[in-house]
């Protein structure tokens, strides 16, 4: 495969994106692989970067499917043609964490498209070989861009120990992730409530194991564990005000810094959980196993010439998955 010299790339540049069409193609290090992107899927955390969150400067981008195009000096020639995806995480592999096998935790981890590391808004991107997932041949490139976020729901099976003692759960937001931790969470046998605000969604999950429920019908104090997913800190305070004394509240937003008051927190013994990144082999084997579809939450498709594009209509309220094809 003779690759170009140039690539289309998208840069954040005070607080917009720009796409360059004369941007150098990277090449691989030692023991990184080169990825010519096959899809991309966008997030809210990218539109939130792109808003100027964490500061991060380059090409954004974390949901990606892709295919091995060049390897780097150390990597075995087995990888070379692959189509994978990689976990965002790109651990050193000696610090405390490393060694202890807590990659997501690495002390000098790049995150792709999020932390000093360019991500899948681009023709072709970087990763370290150590991060590299098979995708099955069964999966289409539609459903392999969702492995890490449908990996990131599954990270709070993980998390919380015992799951099925919790019988009454709510999730509070039904965008995209909320979405996907309902479909995870539907494969137990809790009961499980989602608060929607839009009719899509409720259409989205009329098929799923859930009891939709307006923001009013939730119960003051009234779940034993509580999900929040809305990336408002309204969704904090409400998750505060629905978890029961001595219940759990999961994490799954991205919050810009703001004021709560903790208090209820302390005097009820709430548990709050951070969840962020989480087991690709689960996500996988559910979507290979027909337990789990997400295509239906694909709103859009747009080539990365009309990036631009795709970020407005994904700004616009209630928007589910929009994708990015390089090749379209």
């Amino acid at each position: 495969m003779v690759l170009p010299d140039l690539m289309q790339a998208a840069f954040i540049n005070n607080g917009e994106l720009i796409l360059q069409a004369d941007t150098p193609r990277p090449k691989p290090s030692e023991n990184e692989v080169l990825l010519k992107v096959l899809v991309a899927g966008i997030c809210s955390t990218d539109l939130a970067i792109i808003n100027g969150y964490a500061g991060f400067k380059g090409t954004p981008g974390h949901e990606f499917v892709g295919l091995v195009a060049e390897l780097g000096s150390a990597v075995a020639s087995a990888w070379q043609g692959r189509r994978v995806v990689a976990e965002i995480n790109q651990w050193c592999g000696h610090c405390e964490y490393c060694t202890s096998e807590k990659y997501a935790h690495c002390t000098n981890r790049e995150v792709i498209g999020i932390r000093a590391s360019n991500g899948a808004f681009a023709e072709y991107l970087l990763v370290n070989v150590n991060t590299l997932v098979h995708v099955p041949d069964q999966l289409t490139d539609e459903q392999a861009v969702f492995i890490e976020p449908l990996a990131a729901a599954f990270r709070i099976l993980e998390q919380i120990e015992r799951i099925e003692e919790h019988k009454n759960i709510l999730i509070i937001g039904a965008g995209k992730l909320g979405q996907l931790i309902a479909r995870v969470l539907a494969l137990t046998d809790n009961e499980i409530s989602v608060s929607t605000k839009h009719v899509k969604q409720k259409h989205l999950l009329k098929d799923i194991s859930v009891n939709c429920i307006d923001e009013r019908e939730i119960i003051s104090m009234g779940y034993d564990l509580v999900i929040e997913t809305s990336g408002h800190i309204s969704g904090f305070k409400r998750a505060i005000k629905a978890c029961c004394s001595l219940g759990y509240i999961v994490l799954k937003s991205t919050y810009l810094p703001s004021t709560v008051d903790l208090s209820q927190v302390i005097i009820r013994e709430l548990t709050l959980i951070g969840s962020r990144c989480g087991p690709f082999e689960k996500a996988i084997k559910a979507m290979e196993a027909n337990l789990i579809d997400p295509r239906c939450l694909i709103e859009k498709i747009y080539p990365l010439s009309e990036i631009g594009n795709a970020i407005d209509f994904s700004q616009q309220k209630g928007t589910m998955k929009v994708l990015i094809k390089p090749g379209i």
